[in-house]
């Protein structure tokens, strides 16, 4: 039986094959201003270093967003970026879609716990993994994306 947090363990592994003292949680947290939080959130929220990346989350919800910054660059963060992108779609149930005008590619994965976009920007990755509480849904990932535009270009 698959549980909820299989796909982004998955995905973080892959994305974290580089070691944890690699990210720059502080430097996550400046990349979204609170504002940008509502459409996943529902209102604007600061962010939180928390455990070598940013969480946003607002009491009471089960709705999260955590973004993780890859300091390494260039062949690594290509290496990691494939490695997330094959296991992206490990799990037959979740749907795997190439992003457009995120980066210079990337791509976001509706899962059983909600969604996440992982993208690549000038020899660079950043993780965006938004726990819904609840299966991932089309609405979600258009959130995300919103939000993850703004994220990859302060990035």
């Amino acid at each position: 039986m698959k549980t909820p947090c299989t796909l982004p363990s998955l995905l973080l592994g892959a994305l974290l094959a580089l070691p944890l003292t690699a990210l720059a949680e502080a430097q996550a947290c400046t990349l979204l201003q609170p504002a940008d939080l509502t459409p996943l959130l529902g209102k604007p929220v600061a962010g939180k270093p928390n455990a070598g990346a940013c969480a946003w989350s607002v009491d009471g919800s089960p709705r999260k967003l955590t973004i993780a910054r890859l300091k390494k660059s260039g062949p690594d963060a290509e290496m990691a970026y494939a490695g997330a992108r094959k296991n992206g779609g490990a799990d037959p149930a979740d749907k795997v879609t190439d992003e457009k005008g995120i980066g210079d590619k990337a791509f976001s994965v509706q899962t059983s716990f909600g969604v996440a976009l992982i993208a690549l920007k000038g020899g660079r990755v950043i993780n965006l993994m938004f726990m819904a509480g609840a299966p991932g849904t089309e609405k979600d990932v258009a959130a995300l994306r919103q939000v993850a535009k703004k994220a990859v270009a302060a990035f």
